[in-house]
């Protein structure tokens, strides 16, 4: 083996200990690598560029969450009325697609961040928590979560509380399946993304399924890992989010959890009877012309990620007579035109106090 000089050993220890050794700064790339550099990435960011539409401002939320895409597509409309060209970077770009607010969305191609500094555009994370504390809870804050997105994308004045969806001709016609349909979904161990604290057993939707058969035709969407509610026309895991805005386009309501066939029902202007229980307020990532199922406890709201204090009390309490009821209110409804809920996005953002936990005391 050749034996290295005495100086090319000397720039290799030097380079490995320079590393190594915290505070020490390294010297800068030599104008040839920078330019080397500048040759390589300027072409390819500004294809990356081009392809989310030359946008001025670049919005993600992080995650593989389909409804927090649909909200991502809220801030984006937002913006776009302030005449703000908006791309997203999601888990679930196809979702957005045909949404004229949105210039362009890609599946989390992270070197756009990149590309958007060197274009002269802003790119901006906008979660709806203030503050996560895995891996018990997170912290949200005292308004809207849309409204908490759209502070964090630098939007203020007035905003609509809802969701948007393009949806084609093509799956809208053929989401007509029964003139009196209704679309229920239920969540269990192996539910996809699922949340325990948002879990109304399946038994008890099986009872409001059986006492409102008479009235209406229910339909089970969701991920085909989702337990079967018995007594539906089952179509879990068997449609894109596509079809199912078609099917909830023409239904007389959704009845299920806060999550994603929530926002996807208010995008196509479909009522929702949704059952909350306690872990979060109606208030907070809810909407107004739903029938909202919420249940005051001394622990709630909590939002806590997986593990409950009481072992369920919220959802326990809510029985199938008061879904039952929920569910008729608002299938009396769905003629009615619903009306677009605003807010005002302030300055700052407060935290919500969760009850359950100790207060924080001030420093003396």
């Amino acid at each position: 083996m050749r034996r290295l000089s005495r100086a090319r050993r000397f720039r290799t220890w030097r380079q490995v200990n320079l590393v190594n050794s915290p505070g020490v700064l390294l010297r800068s790339p030599s104008p040839t690598r920078r330019l080397w550099r500048l040759a390589y990435w300027l072409p390819r960011d500004f294809l990356l560029w081009a392809r989310l539409g030359f946008p001025r401002r670049l919005i993600y939320f992080g995650g593989r969450g389909y409804g927090d895409t649909l909200l991502l597509g809220t801030v984006a409309h937002e913006l776009h009325r302030r005449g703000i060209r908006t791309a997203v970077l999601t888990e679930h770009p196809e979702l957005l697609r045909g949404l004229p607010a949105v210039s362009g969305a890609l599946r989390h191609e992270w070197r756009a961040l990149e590309a958007m500094a060197r274009f002269g555009g802003g790119a901006q994370h906008v979660p709806y928590f203030l503050t996560p504390c895995p891996p018990t809870h997170d912290i949200p804050p005292g308004h809207h979560i849309i409204v908490e997105m759209c502070r964090r994308a630098g939007v203020r004045g007035e905003i609509s509380l809802r969701t948007y969806f393009a949806l084609g001709s093509q799956e809208r016609a053929a989401g007509r399946l029964h003139p009196r349909q209704a679309v229920v979904q239920a969540l269990g161990p192996q539910s996809e993304n699922l949340s325990p604290l948002k879990a109304y057993p399946a038994d008890r939707l099986a009872a409001v399924v059986e006492a409102t058969a008479a009235d209406l035709h229910w339909i089970q969407l969701g991920s085909s890992n989702d337990p079967r509610v018995p007594g539906v026309r089952d179509l879990r895991g068997r449609t894109t989010a596509a079809e199912s805005a078609g099917l909830l386009s023409h239904s007389r309501l959704f009845l299920g959890p806060p999550g994603f066939l929530m926002h996807l029902a208010r995008a196509v202007e479909c009522r929702s009877v949704i059952i909350f229980g306690g872990r979060e307020l109606p208030r907070h990532g809810g909407y107004q012309c739903n029938d909202n199922l919420f249940v005051p406890q001394p622990c709630a709201p909590c939002y806590r990620r997986s593990t409950c204090l009481t072992q369920l009390e919220c959802m326990t309490a809510i029985t199938p007579a008061a879904v039952v009821d929920a569910v008729r209110r608002t299938a009396a409804l769905h003629t009615e035109p619903i009306a677009v809920e605003t807010a005002i996005v302030p300055d700052a953002a407060v935290p919500c106090l969760l009850p359950w936990l100790p207060p924080v005391s001030s420093a003396a």
